[in-house]
């Protein structure tokens, strides 16, 4: 689809990132699932693997995302690692 070569460039970034010997870098994934919904401010926080809600769907709307965002960048707790937010 169209979106490949984006995930494929940022995958590529993602290892090369995690070899690096001294950037403090965070790489924050969404869930497969990322449209435009209501922001619950409930969520789960992952690592390297994707999360899937009871029903087997990998999701997080926009508004949540965004505030797993801020929430990230204004009390960082993630260093030199991969993490993402799903249901």
């Amino acid at each position: 689809g169209p979106y490949k070569p984006a995930i494929l460039g940022t995958r590529a970034l993602y290892y090369e990132l995690k070899e690096g010997p001294t950037l403090d870098w965070v790489f924050f994934a969404p869930s497969a699932w990322l449209r435009p919904g209501e922001r619950t401010g409930t969520f789960r926080y992952g690592k390297d693997d994707m999360l899937f809600d009871a029903e087997g769907r990998s999701r997080i709307s926009n508004e949540d995302y965004a505030l797993a965002m801020i929430e990230e960048l204004r009390h960082p707790r993630h260093h030199r690692e991969r993490f993402t937010v799903g249901y």
